[in-house]
């Protein structure tokens, strides 16, 4: 099936999509990727989420949202540093596939896309942060990022604190990790479970 891509600058689209968002956000409560969202997440949790993006949307936040068939499968913030000493810099925040979808290559086109917004905003290193031992922390080290800082109490959820790791990679070596026939399609969330 063909993945639709498109950047989300403004706002004013999360009033549009803002529903498709907040329904994949929450289904990934399902695998944990994201802590703090559940299926019993209200309006409350719904509204404040959708509100943040619309901030991060007013400064130096781009959305990336991938569709099939006007569903959305696949969103991605990248949130450029404003200062003029570090917006070299860019974060990757809530990164998300649907669990349908994953294991099909998506991910892969969804890091190509970043790697060609980053070079058009002028981003040359890509930084993020993840709970440890998750399949997303798994996945990120695969495609080449590293830690340069682990936090003991990350994350906090249902009583339980959670190790968390911060990691970067320059837009160029990711960009050449994309390109090189030994990494593309091999590593999927459906089979770095197993690795």
């Amino acid at each position: 099936m063909q993945m639709n891509y498109s950047w989300i600058d403004s706002p004013l689209v999360i009033d549009v999509i803002g529903d498709d968002l907040w329904s994949l956000l929450r289904s990934t409560a399902q695998d944990e990727a994201i802590l703090g969202f559940s299926d019993e997440a209200d309006s409350a949790d719904k509204s404040v989420y959708l509100n943040n993006l619309k901030h991060i949307l007013k400064g130096r936040g781009h959305l990336l949202v991938g569709s099939i068939e006007g569903q959305i499968i696949v969103t991605c913030l990248l949130i450029q540093q404003s200062l003029q000493t570090t917006n070299h810099l860019a974060e990757l925040q809530k990164g998300v596939i649907a669990n349908a979808y994953r294991g099909k290559g998506y991910l892969e086109e969804a890091l190509q896309r970043i790697v060609i917004k980053s070079k058009e905003i002028g981003v040359s290193r890509l930084t993020l942060d993840v709970r440890e031992g998750t399949v997303a922390h798994k996945l990120w080290s695969y495609w080449g990022f590293e830690s340069f800082g682990v936090l003991d109490d990350y994350a906090r959820h249902n009583g339980k604190s959670y190790r968390g790791h911060f990691m970067h990679q320059s837009v160029d070596d990711l960009e050449r990790k994309l390109s090189c026939p030994k990494y593309s399609k091999e590593k999927t969330f459906s089979n770095v479970k197993s690795s």
